[in-house]
């Protein structure tokens, strides 16, 4: 029900004293929605990644604190930040992978199948990457789990529809 901004660059050019840590949330069921100041990250960063994550927390890998697209050695943010009930938090672990490139420019980040999220590339073209295991996996919240098995079918066409049911237990 929230559209995000999250850190960034505030203006235009390439001058990294205004890469910003700033949080921006639009509430898309309010009245009259408009953009409220949210909770600052730690790290101002720019060229980070966000993933939606299961129980609805964000995170965010990556980026760096210079302006240009790879940034000098030393700016780039190696720690992961989790938006969580309405603040950022340091509780995603890294389970593999070591700390890797700069993930900067032209990195990339998914959720997994398994609920990891995945996080390489980077403008320096190293082909290494980190799998982070995010605070659900020390069962705080309990991890979102199927209500039921779904049956899918063995094939979906396009504009096909298909029923599953999920639980997200309350955040704690």
């Amino acid at each position: 029900d929230f559209i995000v901004t999250i850190g960034g660059q505030n203006g235009w050019g390439h001058m990294s004293q205004t890469i910003t840590n700033a949080v921006w949330l639009l509430d898309t069921k309010a009245a009259a929605p408009a953009w409220t100041v949210g909770p600052a990250m730690y790290y101002p960063r720019k060229f980070h990644k966000t993933v939606i994550l299961p129980d609805l927390s964000l995170l965010t890998v990556g980026g760096g604190q210079e302006s240009n697209h790879a940034g000098a050695p030393g700016c780039e943010d190696f720690w992961p930040e989790v938006y969580l009930n309405g603040q950022w938090r340091f509780c995603a672990k890294e389970e593999s992978g070591g700390v890797g490139s700069r993930r900067t420019y032209h990195s990339c980040a998914v959720l997994l199948p398994s609920g990891e999220v995945l996080s390489c590339g980077g403008n320096t073209r190293n082909f290494d990457y980190q799998v982070f295991r995010p605070h659900y996996f020390d069962g705080n919240p309990v991890r979102p789990r199927w209500d039921t098995s779904p049956a899918l079918p063995t094939s979906i066409t396009y504009g096909q529809s298909f029923g599953f049911s999920f639980q997200v237990p309350a955040l704690q």
